[in-house]
């Protein structure tokens, strides 16, 4: 990658919920592997984050994307994952949408007849593959990290809401998950609001009370985000992510249905193979499964689902422009 007075970015959605990722135009980002560019960048390239997420080019939810050529013989090339909030190191949405970018744009070939991609991400080697409709791409799907739940019905007691339960369940990112009838809240867009504020206080709840959590884990030093679900029936059911910075996810999320896999098979309600779509507060869906489960209960999830691109992008920076690192507000 190559510093310019452009930085050449392709945007799309997964689901609902944004991409843009980054092909050219930034400065050499140093590092022999994913962890350490993410941690250099991290360190000395911090601005672009905000420039790339941040307004007046971005939005609260907007993530990125970074195409990594790749160093290693176990993967074709890497991507730096990032958002509003800080690095990921894992984001199912973003790397669904940043293959389809590339793809689409011609700027990814294959190198074997399967169609199997190898990716390195913070998180290890996501492998992917691509699913086609004739000469067009239909959909993504990527085998994740190993996901888990550590603790199943701890209680909690919020007065607005009264006693409930929250699971706690990593799926490349950690998630509290709560069953959204056991505080009286359907998961639907008229009451977008209402989940909102009930995610930030049950974290801010549950992060007050992290040190009460038995867990063999090494946990979070406080969990970021709050999963809703509901459960429709056996083959499919309904997610909802809020966090602090970044309001909610448009889509089902990809790591939260892998954290909820986890949780559903740790309760016995799925099992290895079984198929179940995950769909979003606007009805967009991931279709999820279990391609296979560990001696000590850790599963590897799969998701599958399909991104659009939006837009080819060329920011730029202006040097008379006060505000051109961006900026982030929160309400």
């Amino acid at each position: 990658m190559r510093k310019s007075k452009f930085i050449h970015c392709i945007d799309s959605h997964t689901a609902g919920e944004p991409t843009r990722l980054v092909i050219d135009g930034l400065p050499v980002i140093k590092g022999n592997n994913i962890k350490q560019k993410t941690k250099y960048f991290s360190n000395k390239l911090d601005n672009y984050r905000s420039i790339l997420t941040g307004e007046p080019r971005g939005h609260a939810p907007m993530h990125a994307a970074i195409y990594i050529p790749s160093n290693s013989k176990k993967s074709d090339f890497g991507l730096i994952l990032m958002s509003a909030l800080g690095y990921l190191d894992m984001c199912g949405h973003a790397l669904i949408g940043s293959i389809t970018s590339l793809i689409n744009s011609k700027k990814l070939s294959f190198k074997n007849s399967k169609n199997l991609i190898k990716i390195e991400t913070c998180a290890g080697i996501i492998t992917v593959t691509t699913n086609w409709n004739k000469k067009n791409i239909k959909s993504i799907s990527f085998v994740n990290q190993k996901s888990f739940s550590i603790k199943e019905d701890f209680i909690i007691n919020i007065p607005e809401y009264g006693k409930f339960t929250v699971n706690f369940a990593y799926g490349g990112l950690w998630y509290i998950i709560v069953n959204s009838k056991e505080i009286g809240i359907k998961i639907e867009k008229k009451n977008l609001n209402k989940l909102i504020i009930a995610g930030k206080k049950i974290r801010m709840k549950i992060n007050s009370r992290i040190d009460k959590i038995k867990s063999k884990i090494q946990l979070p030093e406080k969990f970021p985000q709050t999963l809703f679900f509901d459960e429709i029936n056996s083959k499919y059911g309904r997610n909802f992510v809020t966090s602090d910075e970044l309001g909610f996810d448009r889509s089902p999320c990809g790591t939260g249905c892998c954290a909820r896999l986890a949780l559903m098979y740790s309760q016995g309600k799925i099992k290895e193979k079984q198929n179940y779509i995950q769909k979003s507060i606007i009805d967009t869906s991931f279709n999820t499964r279990i391609v296979k489960v560990s001696k000590n209960g850790n599963i590897l999830p799969e998701i599958t689902g399909s991104a659009y691109i939006t837009g080819i992008n060329k920011i730029y920076l202006d040097p008379n422009d006060t505000i051109k690192n961006g900026f982030f507000l929160y309400s």
